[in-house]
């Protein structure tokens, strides 16, 4: 019986801190989903994307991302010109609603993390900052992951 029960302590610990690695607030924000899209061999550069949950009663305004393994960190979006798609830095940020959600994705509005300094690997946990306009900067966690 209490191999059992150190079992089952063992496999909560594991999910709590699945859940805290994957979903993380402050008084005014949640991320899900943060995830890292791991590089392909050689490249220096990679993207990440999560879900922004604004859970305050004003709007937010996200300017900016770091990270302390890429050198340059940015928002980017993706804007149809003449017929071809194309990468553009978000100058300006993105509003988010009050209980909204900001979907950065694969394919539309992601985060670009240039300069690469550290191999990243599948399932590896690192740590990005999101800056709301007078706010200031909220750290999460994000996953590593093979796409």
């Amino acid at each position: 019986m209490n191999t059992l029960l150190k079992g089952l302590m063992v496999a909560l610990m594991m999910v709590t801190h699945i859940v805290s690695a994957d979903d993380s607030s402050s008084q005014f924000v949640k991320f899900s989903n943060t995830t890292v899209k791991m590089p392909m061999p050689g490249m220096m550069m990679t993207a990440a994307f999560v879900g922004i949950e604004n859970t305050g009663t004003m709007p937010l305004v996200l300017i900016g991302v770091k990270t302390d393994f890429a050198n340059m960190s940015e928002l980017h979006g993706m804007l149809m010109n003449d017929g071809v798609m194309q990468m553009r830095k978000a100058n300006d940020g993105w509003v988010i609603a009050p209980g909204a959600i900001l979907i950065l994705a694969p394919g539309g509005k992601h985060v670009m993390l240039m300069g690469l300094n550290n191999a990243l690997f599948d399932q590896q946990h690192v740590e990005m900052q999101f800056n709301f306009e007078g706010k200031g900067w909220v750290s999460t966690t994000a996953t590593v992951k093979a796409m």
